[in-house]
């Protein structure tokens, strides 16, 4: 049975994961971009762990999409992805790139202990970045952030009794609805290749997609990257509907998944898990679909241990 103690206090022991995570499998740094990307789509993951080139640490670091969306950008641009060849170039070109830069999306390792709390071992800035945490005692696994939200949803009790999950976001979370800045977004007319060049330089790792109403129909992230090839990098320069819609078995968008503020924690858990998503974009109401906001993992984890996510 899980731990019935605070969220920071369980130990990693309580989380019971090391027999619902698959075992942590790796990638030489001499694997192909393209390869990675294939790798992470039929993961469904949004990161690949590359193996160290010594018998030091078994994963030296753990590349994002979002890094080797960068990557493609700064050899390509958005005019110039013929310049790109995802087969022969390796992952090892993007983990130099971004790995230590904290502007940068590159996941650094931590090995913990199973009988170490969330509290000691993650509640920190970093852990408010995309980051994964390496374990090396009985089997090792990654433990993301979903993991984190897949557990206080389906154990709420493990939050302190103070956060009140039943209150309307708007006044719950940590970091205001108010005070977010304004919410960066793309045109539908946009090309795919344009939206990713805008996450890139606004350091966001998605975008609302609207329509010339400013009502939101469409949503693209790093993880719509995932699976791309060399001759797939054409697709990018479709306009972002285009591109969704191929990227999807059915041929259809899928439809953004949004709250209002009044919507509870509880609420965005739901959402979160039942979805599998990473965010969830806050409209003024149901009926008025323009942005005005984005609730992260981030920043529900934030809001459970005090520390705002950046």
């Amino acid at each position: 049975m899980p731990s019935l103690c605070p969220l920071a206090n369980l130990t990693f022991d309580d989380l019971h994961l090391e027999t619902k995570k698959p075992p942590v499998t790796t990638v030489p740094p001499d694997a192909s971009i393209a390869r990675c990307l294939e790798f992470m789509k039929e993961r469904d993951s949004i990161i690949v762990p590359i193996q160290g080139r010594s018998s030091i640490s078994r994963i030296a670091a753990v590349v994002g999409v979002s890094d080797v969306l960068g990557y493609i950008l700064k050899n390509g641009g958005v005019d110039g992805l013929d310049k790109v060849d995802l087969e022969k170039e390796t992952i090892e070109n993007v983990e130099t790139l971004g790995l230590g830069d904290e502007e940068e999306e590159s996941y650094r390792i931590w090995e913990r202990d199973f009988r170490d709390t969330l509290e000691a071992a993650s509640f920190t800035e970093s852990f408010l970045r995309p980051m994964t945490n390496e374990f090396t005692l009985l089997k090792p696994y990654l433990l993301t952030q979903s993991d984190i939200i897949r557990h206080v949803h389906a154990h709420p009790e493990s939050v302190t009794p103070s956060i009140d999950l039943d209150l309307p976001i708007k006044v719950s979370l940590l970091k205001p609805l108010t005070a977010q800045k304004h919410v960066v977004t793309m045109r539908d007319r946009d090309t795919a290749i344009q939206g990713f060049a805008i996450m890139r330089e606004k350091k966001v790792a998605a975008l609302p997609v609207v329509n010339d109403n400013g009502l939101i129909v469409a949503n693209l992230s790093a993880s719509d990257l995932r699976g791309i090839t060399r001759t797939g990098l054409t697709e990018l320069e479709k306009p972002v509907l285009e591109y969704l819609k191929h990227k999807t078995s059915s041929g259809q968008i899928k439809t953004p998944v949004v709250c209002t503020p009044d919507h509870t924690l509880r609420d965005i858990l739901g959402l979160l898990v039942g979805n599998h998503i990473h965010r969830v974009w806050v409209v003024e109401t149901l009926e008025d679909l323009r942005p005005i906001g984005v609730v992260s993992q981030s920043d529900i984890i934030a809001s459970f241990v005090g520390v705002q996510a950046q």
